[in-house]
């Protein structure tokens, strides 16, 4: 889990340490409920909600011979039999689904900012840039109009991350006014937008405000790392890096790592060695990894009638490091 609470994953590192920057200048509510990643939606509700969506950027889902878990086949019925279904499932695109849930929260109030964060997917051509599945962060709030909001979001965004080559575009379509967030190898990857389909049920004066931004690709500038899929890594060296130090460049890891030559030297009765046991002993403590143990040199002791072997260890493969 990247966003875990014991978790040193960059992606939240980055997470933290922009809320952290936020908060220094308005008061910041983090939202912890738990908002799913299937959503039953009409067709026409992400664009809706989320006018830079269409619907072939939607992973839809249609529940077809769907049935009760408890029950086999044979005796229940289609989960479409049970219900009457007029919209589809889809995997959440955008956290702007949630902004009326957040709205809604008894905890919400003027002038703080509610943050939300979680995985959204989208149907979109994979680069080393672009994913279908990233975590994004969203920011919720109202603010007076005449405090120009969104100007003062885009300054304090702009001093904060402009030194990792993030610009900032100001359009505006109708009464929907945005600014979007680019980088060199992502556009529009986050944006400040004001929501004036919810704001006309707020207080006279106030709009409300939202702030997307792809950690995942955040995360990837700041740290200096060439693809977002190195964040998905197994390589237990990934998160180590980040545990040891949060905040430092990432360095890669090379596939091929330089080869060592490794020599080791024992004492041993001639009596009673056996050369198969000394095999299967390297063998089990390389755990596979050497092909061949060649001897380089005997020495023999003559008052304590022990011999001394140097052998070397030669690796199954190049690429591996012993």
């Amino acid at each position: 889990d990247f966003l875990g609470q014991q978790s040193h994953h960059p992606v939240k590192t980055v997470q933290e340490q922009l809320l952290r920057e936020l908060k220094s200048i308005w008061p910041v509510c983090t939202m912890n409920e738990d908002f799913p990643e299937l959503v039953s939606c009409l067709p026409e509700t992400p664009e809706a909600c989320d006018s830079t969506l269409t619907h072939s950027d939607v992973y839809w889902i249609k529940p077809t011979d769907t049935y009760i878990f408890d029950q086999s086949e044979n005796d229940c019925e289609s989960m479409d039999d049970q219900q009457s279904f007029t919209g589809s499932y889809a995997l959440r695109p955008s956290l702007l689904l949630h902004v009326q849930e957040v709205t809604q929260n008894e905890d919400f109030s003027p002038g703080t900012l509610h943050a939300v964060s979680g995985l959204v997917f989208q149907r979109v051509p994979i680069s080393p840039s672009r994913s279908p599945a990233f975590h994004q962060l969203l920011l919720v709030g109202t603010f007076p109009a005449e405090s120009h909001p969104i100007q003062c979001f885009q300054d304090c965004l702009e001093s904060l991350l402009s030194s990792y080559g993030i610009s900032f575009e100001e359009m505006q379509t109708g009464i929907e006014q945005q600014v979007w967030m680019n980088s060199k190898m992502l556009s529009k990857f986050g944006r400040i937008t004001y929501l004036p389909s919810f704001s006309s049920a707020l207080d006279e004066g106030l709009q409300l405000i939202a702030v997307l931004i792809n950690l995942d690709h955040l995360a990837t500038l700041i740290f200096g790392i060439s693809d977002w899929r190195l964040l998905w890594s197994a390589d237990p060296r990934f998160l180590k890096h980040f545990e040891l130090n949060s905040l430092g460049p990432f360095s890669p890891f090379s596939l091929y790592p330089p080869s060592y030559l490794h020599d080791i030297s024992f004492w041993m009765e001639p009596e009673s060695y056996d050369e198969l046991d000394f095999h299967a002993l390297v063998r089990e403590a390389s755990c596979g990894a050497v092909k061949n143990t060649p001897t380089h040199g005997l020495t023999y002791h003559q008052a304590l009638g022990l011999q001394n072997q140097l052998r070397r260890l030669l690796p199954l493969r190049l690429q591996i490091t012993l």
